[in-house]
């Protein structure tokens, strides 16, 4: 169970982590009126991830494209990436929040 915890602390850091970095290196995306979207109040996501996703949002408002926004989250975090990556991408299909339906 003790690992489980410390999994679990691990994960939170990485989300928190990731939204810091990403916010420093491109918090004029997140503040685009794009990310504005009434589905990330519904949305089942934990709040970094929302956070990811209003970046999503922003960047591809931008004409920004999914792998573009793919590489930053991976380049942001290094190993970690992947899995924030995942989950992101996974809350926001399944909340109807991808900003980019051809990819």
């Amino acid at each position: 169970m003790v690992g489980t915890v410390g999994y679990r602390e691990q994960t939170q850091q990485a989300f928190v982590d990731a939204e810091q970095g990403l916010l420093a290196a491109h918090g004029e995306l997140v503040e685009s009126p794009a990310g504005n979207v009434e589905g990330l109040d519904r949305a089942a996501c934990s709040g970094h991830i929302t956070d990811l996703a209003r970046l999503a949002m922003g960047a591809s408002a931008e004409g920004i494209s999914a792998e573009q926004w793919r590489t930053w989250v991976r380049e942001g975090l290094g190993d970690r990436g992947e899995a924030v990556l995942a989950a992101a991408e996974h809350c926001m299909r399944v909340n109807g929040l991808w900003p980019w339906p051809q990819a």
